[in-house]
């Protein structure tokens, strides 16, 4: 899935990945890491998928070879959250105990 609101998308050096851990009804954990460049920050977000709307963002900033766990709670019933950071990449996870369990 897209993310349709990449928060600053090109205006940085660094690289980052991110790691979903958990994804459950109300929250997502996922551990963000800075893997190269010069200090730079992310913004962690998450959508939900009917209708397509974000649903929670948390800003990050970083050094190189940082990381951080970062946890989002939002409101409302979805059966699956797109998860992605402001690079514009996302993954589609189906929500445990959310609205399609």
């Amino acid at each position: 899935a897209d993310v349709h609101f990449p928060f600053g998308h090109g205006l940085g050096y660094a690289a980052f990945e991110l790691e979903v851990l958990e994804v459950t009804a109300g929250a997502v954990t996922a551990v963000l890491r800075h893997v190269s460049g010069p200090g730079g920050s992310a913004v962690v977000q998450v959508y939900g998928s009917e209708p397509s709307r974000l649903l929670a963002f948390e800003k990050r900033f970083l050094d190189e070879g940082d990381e951080d766990v970062v946890s989002l709670r939002f409101r409302g019933a979805a059966s699956e959250v797109a998860v992605g950071f402001s690079s514009g990449e996302a993954t589609t996870y189906a929500v445990q105990g959310g609205a399609g369990d």
